[in-house]
């Protein structure tokens, strides 16, 4: 997904303020909810650690293979799904219910892996950071809500996804290894997911709509580093 690990565990999504989620199962361990909200596809963030005076506004991008004058002829170019203002050390972005079949991916492996799907040939969209971009409309970082600061995750953490689905699907993993997990219930348009791992219970990889571990999150700004 993104440039580095960390933006690959930060591309199947991230200090938020808190996502209001409830469980139908009263026996369930009550997870203290992150400041993350979404209401008619809104998202709202507010104290954005490791945060720079720097950030104008925040992008949500994609990326496609178009025919152009590159090497080989295909060129990549990005698109951006949906933009808004940085301010205050906060921003709020509107999603669109509907997005472009262009900006989609087709397909029932979400990242790489072997799945098992209930519906097959969906399209969909998966991020797991915003970028930032200064008043010069230049790159200078992502956003991500996360459970850890920097790379400093010590073989535990949570990363959350954001994925657009054009149809109802449930995704599961069909490979052999027993140290990857994945239960994503999706539903048509955007969902929150989770990506997570706890090394030491000898899960590398879990991937589920629903939190996975009883751990904090926040929403973290993390700048490009220098150009040598």
């Amino acid at each position: 997904m993104k440039k580095n690990f960390l933006k690959f565990s930060l591309l199947f999504a991230i200090g938020f303020a808190t996502a209001i989620f409830t469980s139908c199962n009263q026996n369930e361990p009550k997870i203290d909810e992150p400041e993350v909200e979404i209401k008619n596809f809104v998202i709202e963030v507010k104290n954005v650690i490791n945060s720079s005076d720097e950030i104008a506004t925040v992008k949500m991008v994609t990326s496609r293979e178009v025919f152009g004058d590159c090497p080989w002829g295909i060129c990549r170019e990005t698109v951006v799904v949906a933009e808004t203002s940085f301010q205050d050390n906060s921003f709020s972005m509107s999603l669109r219910d509907v997005v472009p079949t262009e900006h989609l991916t087709q397909g029932t492996h979400l990242f790489a892996l072997p799945t098992i799907a209930t519906v097959e040939n969906i399209n969909w969209f998966i991020t797991e950071s915003f970028e930032a971009f200064n008043m010069e409309n230049q790159n200078i970082g992502f956003l991500s809500y996360r459970s850890w600061e920097r790379t400093q995750h010590q073989g535990i953490g949570q990363l959350a996804m954001w994925i657009y689905v054009d149809r109802d699907v449930i995704v599961k993993y069909a490979g052999e290894s027993r140290t990857i997990y994945m239960n994503l219930d999706l539903k048509k348009g955007w969902n929150i997911a989770y990506r997570s791992w706890n090394w030491q219970e000898g899960i590398y990889e879990a991937y589920t709509t629903k939190k996975f571990l009883e751990i904090e999150m926040n929403w973290y700004f993390e700048g490009n580093p220098p150009i040598d």
